[in-house]
């Protein structure tokens, strides 16, 4: 019974992942086929140019990207030694009572809780990171209620700009010609390329690691 269960999960858990491929293909096939006519209309232009003027159906996401890749580092800038000094405190400080409910969340910290400095908890972390840094960019409700939605690069951190998620949620109800709708899926098309990128060297720099413990 057990080794029918066993094989039962085994092949259930094959499809979900062939389903979850096939998912995550399907929607770059269906964002790439939605911004070809941006494509088309901008070429590159479209990733270097800060222009974003729908009424002038002039559209440059480089602001957005631009956006997206600052408030991510701030986000990480922030987050992580925060996220450190958690892992620290329920490693070596936090009495047993506390790191039981508290814990588990930061379980890859304690597998070796007496040797932070080690190579093995650096790589451990690095991941980590590299792992909310994936999530992180793709932030969208939190980071529109203070980025303002402004088409704008600038170097004061105070002033209003934008970000992919940002543009996405506030201007997709808005759009009212076609080559607007395919630049916001264009914008949506960079954010998966950089999801994907980022996710996809976490897990490569995890597999490399394990394969280097083995």
């Amino acid at each position: 019974m057990t080794l029918w269960i066993d094989k039962l999960f085994a092949n259930a858990t094959r499809v979900i992942a062939v389903a979850v491929l096939l998912i995550v293909a399907w929607i770059f096939t269906v964002l790439f086929q939605q911004s070809t006519e941006a494509m088309a209309a901008f070429g590159f232009d479209f990733i270097t140019q800060d222009k974003w003027a729908p009424n002038l159906e002039k559209f440059g996401g480089f602001a957005a990207i631009a956006g997206s890749v600052i408030s991510t580092f701030l986000a990480m800038l922030l987050s992580v030694p925060v996220a450190i000094g958690v892992a620290i405190f329920l490693s070596e400080i936090a009495p047993a009572k506390l790191k039981s409910p508290v814990g588990v969340t930061s379980s890859c910290w304690r597998r070796s809780p007496r040797s932070f400095t080690g190579c093995g908890v650096c790589s451990t972390s690095f991941g980590s990171m590299i792992l909310a840094l994936g999530r992180a960019v793709g932030e969208t409700m939190a980071v529109t209620f203070v980025m303002g939605n402004v088409h704008k690069v600038s170097l004061d951190l105070t002033q209003p700009a934008t970000s992919i998620p940002v543009t996405l949620a506030n201007e997709f109800t808005e759009a009212d010609t076609d080559l607007y709708f395919s630049s916001l899926f264009e914008l949506a098309l960079i954010l998966m390329v950089m999801s994907f990128v980022i996710i996809a060297l976490a897990k490569f720099y995890f597999l490399r690691r394990t394969r280097k413990v083995k």
